[in-house]
This record gives C-alpha cells, sequence and structure tokens, in this order.
C-alpha cells in the first residue's frame, strides 16, 4: 500500500507537470499570436500538437502507474 502511495505521488507530480508545462506552452503560443509573430493556422497548428503531446505524455505516465502498482 504504501509503494502504491508512492507510486501514485509520482503520478500526480508528473502529471501535473505536463499539464503546467501544456499550459505554458499554449500561453507562448497565443502570446505569438497576438504579437503577429504567428498567424492564426499556425497558432492552431502549434496549439493541437501541444495538446497531442501532452495527452501523449499524460497516457505514458498513467500507464508507467498502472503498472507499477500491479508489479
Amino acid at each position: 500500500i504504501i509503494n502504491s502511495g508512492n507510486h501514485l505521488s509520482d503520478f500526480i507530480t508528473s502529471a501535473g507537470a505536463t499539464i503546467a508545462n501544456a499550459i505554458v506552452n499554449g500561453t507562448v503560443e497565443f502570446g505569438k499570436l497576438l504579437t503577429g509573430a504567428s498567424d492564426w493556422d499556425s497558432y492552431v497548428a502549434a496549439s493541437n500538437e501541444n495538446w497531442r503531446n501532452a495527452v501523449s505524455d499524460l497516457s505514458g505516465e498513467w500507464n508507467t502507474f498502472t503498472n507499477s502498482i500491479t508489479a
């Protein structure tokens, strides 16, 4: 049970960092759009890639967590 708690804590920490990074990256891309450093299409493409990568990372982190508690 203690190991499961540690693994859950690791997952929450990793997931939180992944989500925070996605938000920061999205904000940077939005800033580029507002300042004219990118256009709408570039903004949408970068945002989609950013969130797609975040979901992929979260999936991997979840798999690591579930594998660690079943081992």
